[in-house]
């Protein structure tokens, strides 16, 4: 056998706290034909731990551990892999009860990527196998007790020997997103060797390292002594970090690297436009813009990335002129980051335009064409109504993963480098499903909302994110219908609840006053009308505030108002009655974008509903045109392979009351 010098020195074996009670393992282990060996058992049992094997034909949440262990290429057993897959969601609520996972090193033939984490979190495994290790978080953190560090110029080495021709870090670690690298071949941690990550009160700990292989199956060592010394510290370490997170006490999970997101084209108007990156590292960056024409001068305008932000930046461009087009490129640490995007500013308000703006809702974080089909029709804006992404957490980092794992959508991450994105939240991507305005956590929500958004405001005084935007013949209010949700009552009927709360219902009504759009879109995450069923997430449970915005609508005589929504898995088309406002209310619910449709319970026909469909991957196009003598609006359910399912078309004076004709 020959000695390795990788990047780690010896700690002998810390002392087995006799701690009460004791961690409660559950093992499976696999004996291999490259190793011929195991020993995560055997090691947890030497570590103070109560072990007992794994039982495959039972639910992680019936195994009464505390600590779920993967022993290295037990995956490459068929039984194995199936109960990881018929168990993903109960692993993940193993943890998310605060149990620990830990995964040894694995084939990555059989499964390339760990497929039991939390969505936006993912961990990719290669072919490589190497030697080199290099510390990449700080040499404090308890799951690096095991080791003590010895620096060689930059790297750190660790005695540790092996089998002749057997590297310490077998079917290493690749492309993770949402977790903390510990250990890895290169300083940057894009080459991980061991990483830590969270869900809920639980953690998860994966590793290319293999030296849970320690004896053959009649006992035997396959290592030689130092080597099980080490082992046994590694175990003894587990343990112990085990303990720290059933009692509460283990540190925040920092997490490490993750590619560069963006650039985004977020709020553009006549004469600004903002712009959004998240870099892979912090410092600072300098993004430049001048006319595409090369006439004028290049405003240059320097921002710091800040890992209190998650790195993310916006920077405000001003001074710009109306329906021009300009070019715009960022740099940071000596690179260019972003060279020659483009991107026009809006219309000079009153000026006869025809634009077209995609709105859509509930969208998965998967590769969809939709997107690209989006942009094929000449869509000069993007609007997105909420549930885009599903988040479905208030922790700060799960929040964080998704909404990076969203923008990094290929369709849609390409679309937002030169078209312009606004939005507004619903229930999945505020928290929660149905979640209102009680909601413990939306602090953090709308926190990482701002992080990952570019748009020129977002509510009022720190609370809730509604904004609205002027593109050419059309404005559009994007109301926040989850933030302020029962939290006040109805400024009409104190009995009844409030879902705009009065200062958003004042700003929308001071905004549709003065609006001098043709055509003034009223976006509402939840549907305008009944959900059907015990849902209170849809405006029939707010039915009080609606008939009195409604109401104010009609004395103020604001015309030109329709209404969208998405949320409910389905396209609706409906007329509502021309006595509440003075015209017709036409009423567009788009959704979904991705492919789930909603249930039969919610396939009911409502009396003012004029078409429906329940189409997977479909998006409303709408195009205001005031070219003409009489402005007009054309409405179009799109799906993705290009098939138009309902087309409304509209006149402005279809939109106003009947003395105003």
């Amino acid at each position: 056998m020959r000695w390795i010098l990788i990047a780690l020195v010896l700690l002998g074996a810390p002392e087995i706290a006799q701690a009460a009670p004791k961690v409660r393992a559950a093992v499976i282990e696999h004996l291999d034909r490259s190793t011929h060996a195991t020993g995560a058992e055997e090691l947890l049992r030497k570590a103070g731990a109560e072990v007992k094997l794994l039982d495959i034909t039972r639910s992680p949440l019936e195994q009464n551990v505390d600590l779920i262990v993967f022993g290295s290429f037990c995956n490459t057993v068929r039984a194995t892999r199936s109960w990881r897959n018929k168990y993903r969601q109960d692993l993940l609520a193993f943890m998310a009860q605060g149990g620990v996972i830990l995964q040894m090193t694995q084939s990555d033939d059989r499964e390339p990527t760990v497929p039991w984490l939390p969505d936006g979190v993912a961990v990719h495994r290669s072919d490589t196998d190497v030697n080199t290790v290099r510390l990449v978080a700080k040499k404090s953190h308890p799951l690096l007790a095991w080791v003590v560090w010895k620096k060689v110029g930059d790297i750190r080495h660790v005695k540790y020997q092996q089998p002749p021709k057997t590297p310490f870090s077998w079917e290493g670690l690749r492309r993770t997103e949402g977790v903390e690298v510990l250990l890895a071949a290169d300083v940057e941690g894009t080459r991980p060797h061991m990483v830590v990550g969270e869900h809920g009160k639980g953690r998860f700990i994966i590793t290319s390292l293999h030296i849970d292989k320690i004896w053959d199956k009649d006992g035997k060592p396959r290592v030689p002594k130092e080597s099980i010394t080490v082992s046994k510290a590694f175990f003894s370490t587990i343990v112990k970090y085990v303990t720290r997170v059933r009692t509460g006490k283990a540190r925040p999970i920092e997490v490490t690297y993750q590619p560069m997101v963006g650039p985004m084209l977020g709020h553009v108007g006549e004469d600004q436009a903002y712009l959004w990156l998240r870099p892979k590292r912090t410092g600072m960056y300098t993004l430049s813009v001048r006319r595409a024409d090369g006439f004028g001068t290049t405003i240059r305008l320097p921002a710091e990335s800040l890992a209190e932000n998650d790195r993310a930046i916006t920077w405000h461009v001003g001074g710009l002129e109306p329906d021009t087009e300009y070019s715009y490129s960022i740099r940071g640490h000596g690179e260019r980051l972003v060279e020659n995007e483009r991107l026009r500013t809006a219309p000079k308000q009153g000026e006869p335009r025809r634009v077209r703006l995609a709105f859509g809702s509930c969208a998965s974080s998967d590769p969809d064409p939709v997107w690209d089909r989006m942009m094929r029709v000449g869509t000069q804006g993007i609007v997105l109504l909420g549930d885009t992404p599903y988040v479905d957490s208030t922790n700060l980092h799960v929040s964080r993963a998704r909404h990076r794992a969203f923008l990094k959508v290929p369709g849609l991450a390409a679309a937002i480098r030169t078209t312009p994105l606004w939005s507004t939240w619903d229930d999945h991507d505020y928290g929660r499903n149905d979640a209102d305005g009680t909601m413990r956590g939306k602090n953090t929500s709308r926190r990482v909302y701002r992080e990952y958004r570019a748009l020129r405001s977002y509510g009022h005084d720190g609370k809730g994110v509604y904004t609205s935007f002027r593109y050419g013949p059309i404005e559009v209010f994007l109301l926040d219908v989850r933030w302020f949700a029962n939290t006040e009552k109805a400024a009409s009927d104190p009995s009844a609840p409030s879902a705009l709360g009065q200062r958003q219902r004042a700003w929308l009504l001071a905004g549709l006053r003065a609006s001098t759009a043709p055509f003034k879109v009223l976006a509402s995450g939840m549907v305008w009308g009944d959900k059907i069923g015990k849902a209170k997430d849809d405006w029939e449970h707010y039915k009080a505030e609606r008939a009195a915005l409604y109401a104010a609508i009609g004395a103020m005589n604001i015309s030109g108002c329709v209404l969208i929504s998405g949320d409910i898995h389905g396209c609706h088309y409906y007329e509502r009655p021309r006595d509440q406002v003075g015209y017709t209310l036409h009423d567009f619910v788009i959704s979904p974008l991705h492919g789930r449709l909603a249930g039969e319970e919610y396939r009911t026909e409502r009396p003012e509903m004029k078409w429906s469909a329940y189409e997977p991957h479909v998006f409303l196009l709408l195009e205001a045109d005031s070219t003409g003598a009489t402005p007009r609006l054309t409405a179009k359910y799109i799906r993705r392979d290009g098939k138009e399912l309902k087309t409304i078309r509209l006149r402005a004076s279809d939109l106003r009351r009947p003395a105003e004709k």
